[in-house]
């Protein structure tokens, strides 16, 4: 039986445990839920809502080792990562192990995890771009005098610099480094405080788990702030990250178009000036 399901009389049907399940993807947050929980139980000792002993029980309990070594059982009926990191705990520590959720609530946890996830993939995507912009450069550099035709509507157009025409593309790449930039920027806030929509009426101190966690408080803190239902609630931050992916999309595609005429019933014609065309020869003709 799930483990919401303790007001049913009946086992939950195995079709029911299948739909509402999210462990099949959404274990990749561990790393992520484990650190929020590390910097969350810290606080709690450090405001003397649990025992010192306890934070330091659960900061040093190895849940990541296991999973990073694939010796941790995944079960659906636990259903989310954040369910089966603390079932872990407690079973590890006992009843201490369920103060990791002190002053928390699955709402502000939750979106933690997703803040720090999106975080790191926006960070990993930025890196890759800035590699992408220097293998470009590098082309550009190998080929300063090598001269390609240029189109428009498929059809030949003026005569332009390779070099030119890929340094095109690092600009491009650039605005799309400052969109992923802004995204970063409203991703990385900090949630834990908000509880389940209000706030926590326990004394805690939102701005040491920002710290830990190099986020933002952005303008909520213990207590119930007018950021708090927002903080939790909000997907803004999510759709960002989807409507860059998909503007992305469109402009990889406009970037293909821009090279299609090369493959497509001309490439001889195409890739020999491509290849011999000076300059000189240029300026000649």
């Amino acid at each position: 039986m799930a483990l919401w399901g303790g007001r049913f009389s009946s086992e939950t049907r195995n079709e029911v445990t299948q739909y509402s399940e999210s462990i099949s993807f959404d274990q990749r947050l561990y790393h992520f839920d484990i650190a929020g929980s590390k910097a969350h139980v810290t606080m709690l000792a450090e405001q003397g809502i649990i025992p010192a002993e306890t934070a330091k029980a659960i900061r040093e309990e190895r849940i990541e080792r296991r999973i990073d070594a694939g010796e941790f059982r995944y079960d659906i009926a636990m259903e989310d990562i954040h369910m089966h990191i603390e079932s872990a705990l407690i079973e590890a520590l006992g009843a201490e192990g369920a103060r990791v959720h002190s002053a928390r609530s699955r709402n502000d946890q939750v979106a933690l995890d997703i803040r720090l996830y999106l975080r790191s993939e926006v960070d990993s995507l930025i890196a890759e771009l800035r590699h992408f912009q220097r293998a470009l450069v590098a082309q550009a550099d190998a080929h300063p005098r090598t001269v390609m035709p240029g189109f428009t509507h498929l059809q030949h157009a003026q005569p332009v610099l390779f070099a030119h025409h890929l340094l095109a593309y690092v600009e491009m790449l650039d605005r799309d480094a400052e969109r992923l930039a802004g995204c970063r920027e409203r991703i990385n806030v900090m949630p834990l405080g908000s509880g389940a929509i209000a706030g926590s009426n326990n004394d805690i101190n939102s701005r040491t788990s920002c710290d830990r966690r190099g986020l933002e408080l952005g303008g909520h803190s213990a207590g119930a702030q007018p950021g708090d239902t927002v903080a939790c609630n909000t997907a803004q931050f999510i759709a960002d990250i989807m409507h860059f992916r998909n503007q992305g999309g469109v402009r990889v595609a406009a970037r293909i178009g821009s090279i299609q005429p090369f493959n497509i019933g001309q490439q001889q014609e195409l890739i020999r000036p491509l290849r011999t065309v000076s300059l000189e020869q240029c300026a000649a003709v």
